[in-house]
Formats: structure tokens, C-alpha cells, sequence
């Protein structure tokens, strides 16, 4: 149907949001028209985008290495808020109804408001976080690349954890009351090394 080139390769997978394309490069954000790539606008930070975009349909969420969330009004990505000063992010935030949510790689949950870009520190892991965090009706569900699974309320009050056996490198899926959590384990050896992955399922 249609190609287009950008000067820069994307930091993360494109964004669909019904007419619209989400793209996604080092510094800069491009809004394309879906049906002939278009642009439709463009907007640049001073900070290098991680992980992917967030959208509510109305507005885009980014995070940055440095540690601050961007919000962009669509399609005309007119600068909404930005919220910065927490740990370095390398995955992206999740939007879930009114509140947003976001894990540095230090572990620290950051809880957002999409509409104003309130933030806050609602929980500290202690522990390194590569992945998006998992929202559910209840609470939030975050992994470590220790192997711990941990579930907190929205307001960031612990529930439970467990250790499991290997790396938490991808986002926990939740489907029909089993969480599904993706698990990553390396092997070593003198003479080579490998990796090894599978699915834990919880009840």
C-alpha cells in the first residue's frame, strides 16, 4: 500500500491508534495518516525516548532514558505536560482508565495522572525492572529480572510476591484468571553458553 523512510530507525514498534501511526525515533515522534502515511505532525524532546508509546486515544505517552514521562495532545502532537525527576526508564508507561503507570529500571512504580501529569512514587521494588507493568482491575503486576513477581494495589500497597526461577524480561499476561509469566534463564559454560525460556502460569 505505501512506504516511507525516516532518517533515524524506530526505538520501538510502531503505535496503531484507529486512522493514526505512532512512529517512534531517538529523540523525535511522527503521527502519520494510517491509510497513505501522511505526516501529519511531528514533535522532538531534548531526552532519547524508551520503550513503547502509550495512548488513551486522545493523547501520547513516552518515557525518556533520563527518567521523565512526555505527554502529546493527537493528532496534533501540541506538548501537554512532562513530568520528570524519577529513575532511568527503559520500558514504556501504560495508561489504564484514569491513572498511568510506569517502572524505572531501578524498580521505583510511578503512578501518573494522564489528564495533568501529576506523578508520584507510589512503590519501590529495590530491584532492576526491564518491562512494562501488567494493570489489572485490582492492581498492578510487576516482574524483575531477579525472577520476583510482585502484586500491589493501584495506590501501590504490596499484596503478595513470589520468586520464580529465572529472568522477568516481558510483560505478565493476564487472561481469564491465570497470570502467564514469560520466563528467561541463561546457561553458561567453558566451552559455550545459551538461554532457555518458558511460561509460568499462576492461579
Amino acid at each position: 500500500m505505501w512506504r516511507v523512510y525516516f532518517r533515524r530507525v524506530a526505538s520501538a514498534g510502531p503505535l496503531v491508534l484507529d486512522s493514526l501511526i505512532v512512529y517512534v525515533a531517538y529523540d523525535s515522534v511522527f503521527v502519520l495518516d494510517r491509510s497513505d502515511a501522511t505526516l501529519l505532525s511531528r514533535a522532538a524532546s531534548s531526552e532519547i525516548f524508551v520503550g513503547e508509546p502509550a495512548s488513551d486515544g486522545r493523547a501520547l505517552y513516552l518515557a525518556t532514558e533520563r527518567g521523565s514521562i512526555y505527554a502529546w495532545r493527537l493528532p496534533d502532537l501540541e506538548f501537554l505536560w512532562q513530568a520528570s525527576g524519577f529513575g532511568n526508564f527503559i520500558a514504556g508507561p501504560v495508561v489504564a482508565g484514569d491513572d498511568g503507570y510506569i517502572v524505572s529500571r531501578s524498580g521505583q512504580l510511578v503512578r501518573f495522572d494522564p489528564k495533568d501529569g501529576s506523578a508520584e512514587i507510589i512503590a519501590r521494588l529495590n530491584d532492576a525492572v526491564v518491562t512494562l507493568p501488567t494493570v489489572v482491575a485490582n492492581g498492578v503486576l510487576l516482574g524483575t529480572l531477579r525472577g520476583r513477581l510482585h502484586f500491589c494495589r493501584r495506590n501501590g500497597e504490596a499484596v503478595w510476591d513470589v520468586e520464580l526461577e529465572g529472568s522477568i524480561e516481558s510483560p505478565v499476561v493476564v487472561h481469564e484468571g491465570r497470570i502467564i509469566v514469560p520466563m528467561y534463564s541463561r546457561r553458561s559454560g567453558t566451552l559455550s553458553s545459551g538461554s532457555q525460556g518458558r511460561l509460568v502460569e499462576l492461579r
